[in-house]
């Protein structure tokens, strides 16, 4: 039988070197942000988190923040793969409201000791094996202000044993999780991880982030029965929302907003 990779097995340096081989392919999946960039900041907008000095902790490529500068936000990123930083940086250089890309932890860095409004964090907690919690959270703490917001996605309750998420390596005979997941979160396991490191838990829900995709004012020639439905599922106390829930099963992506509390 192969072995299966474990958290443990997974070393800074693996996961950059990891993260930094997808980055430089030139036929690449697209990242989260890439597909759903946009309506997650629509959603941080809806919810009043879209305003002020914005740090996107683990940035990839750099699609959110272009979200985010569009947005009128005066945004920073950081990742831990060099080449997601640089290509960050190609793509929002000379961008009005973008103040660069830099490496995780550089502290010659633009963001280093800055203090953020908002700091996001999608699709990445779930790299995060349970022995680096502690530094990861710490990280979020310090870059974020007394007061302001931290906005973490994360699959909801994926199953990390799934044949098609996982693939196995004929040279060392292991298994491993095809995107690098180590972890799986629900709404409870992600409240209670985030509360244990200086974080009052706002809102923990789950949702689908295509929903937000959905331009609020289209032409007319887009608007059909299908774009209503998907607009009034936005909704929270719309009765279309819970049907549109049912039909689509379990939703795909769970947020989490919490604030930062002073240290005791």
């Amino acid at each position: 039988m192969p072995v299966r990779i474990t958290s443990d097995d997974w070393t800074s340096e693996r996961v950059k070197a990891f993260w930094d081989h997808c980055y430089r392919q030139n036929n690449r999946a697209l990242t989260f942000s890439e597909r759903v960039g946009r309506g997650v900041a629509r959603y941080l907008r809806v919810n009043g988190l879209l305003q002020g000095e914005v740090l996107d902790y683990g940035c990839g490529p750099g699609a959110l923040a272009a979200q985010l500068i569009r947005a009128g936000c005066q945004c920073w990123g950081c990742d831990w793969s060099e080449a997601s930083v640089e290509a960050a940086n190609r793509l929002l250089s000379g961008r009005r409201g973008w103040h660069g890309a830099s490496l995780a932890g550089d502290s010659r860095s633009a963001y280093f000791n800055r203090k953020f409004d908002l700091v996001t964090c999608l699709e990445t907690v779930e790299h995060i094996p349970e022995h680096e919690e502690e530094d990861f959270f710490a990280n979020l703490r310090d870059a974020v202000k007394v007061g302001g917001s931290i906005f973490l996605t994360t699959p909801n309750e994926e199953d990390l044993t799934l044949d098609h998420k996982n693939v196995y390596c004929p040279f060392c005979d292991s298994v491993y999780h095809q995107r690098q997941h180590v972890r799986s979160f629900d709404k409870n396991t992600l409240a209670t991880t985030i509360e244990r490191h200086g974080f009052v838990v706002r809102w923990v829900t789950a949702l689908d982030f295509n929903s937000y995709q959905v331009p609020a004012w289209p032409g007319i020639g887009d608007v059909n029965l299908r774009y209503l439905a998907r607009v009034a599922a936005r909704m929270p106390f719309s009765p279309i929302t819970a049907v549109h829930r049912r039909s689509r099963g379990k939703l795909p992506h769970l947020c989490a907003v919490a604030t930062r509390v002073p240290a005791l």
